[in-house]
């Protein structure tokens, strides 16, 4: 939020042809924004998606349409369709921007319940080396804090197989060491 004033500097352009120059007072308006021109331009991104967007992200823009209106390019020639297919770079702010609330209930409820599950049965996991499905889980996670993960063919294929390896795991585990249940007392 500190950076917000610095962020909205990316308006001062009106041609995404023309958006370094933007970027360059963004940059130049503060020290910290200047170290690192890659991080700072995911700020700008992320900046973009949830704030600019809001409060339309609320229930999302869907697939298919532009978000985003500046931005950095490469090649002209994918200035076309660059708007329509460009992420955060954080796979949860793009989903959040493309799907809305129900995509952030749903991915709480999910990692919450992996999460319980590790903490609760950790030592049983340990033991089947299960736990190493755990670990490629999380380290999805870390990865989609910092890289298009689920919106992409390539990632998400990966990542969907790992949560069904875990699934499994959880299945099996189940299946071997049922919850504990507790039973009233009778008087």
């Amino acid at each position: 939020m500190y950076f917000f004033p610095n962020f909205s500097l990316i308006h001062t352009s009106d041609n995404p042809l023309n958006d370094y120059i933007a970027f360059n007072r963004i940059t130049s308006s503060h020290y910290l924004l200047g170290l690192d021109d890659n991080s700072t331009w995911r700020l700008v991104l992320w900046y973009q998606y949830l704030v600019d967007r809001f409060p339309g992200n609320l229930f999302g823009y869907g697939f298919g349409t532009p978000v985003v209106f500046h931005f950095p390019i490469l090649d002209e020639d994918k200035l076309v369709t660059l708007p329509y297919v460009i992420g955060a770079h954080n796979t949860f702010v793009t989903l959040f921007c493309r799907l809305g609330i129900f995509f952030i209930v749903n991915i709480i409820l999910l990692y919450t319940k992996v999460f319980k599950e590790y903490f609760n049965h950790r030592r049983y996991y340990e033991k089947s080396y299960d736990i190493f499905i755990f670990y490629s889980f999380f380290a999805f996670f870390i990865l989609c804090f910092f890289n298009p993960a689920l919106e992409t063919p390539l990632h998400s294929g990966g990542y969907w197989l790992v949560l069904g390896l875990l699934s499994g795991a959880i299945k099996r585990r189940r299946e071997t060491v049922p919850e504990f249940k507790t039973i009233p007392e009778t008087i």
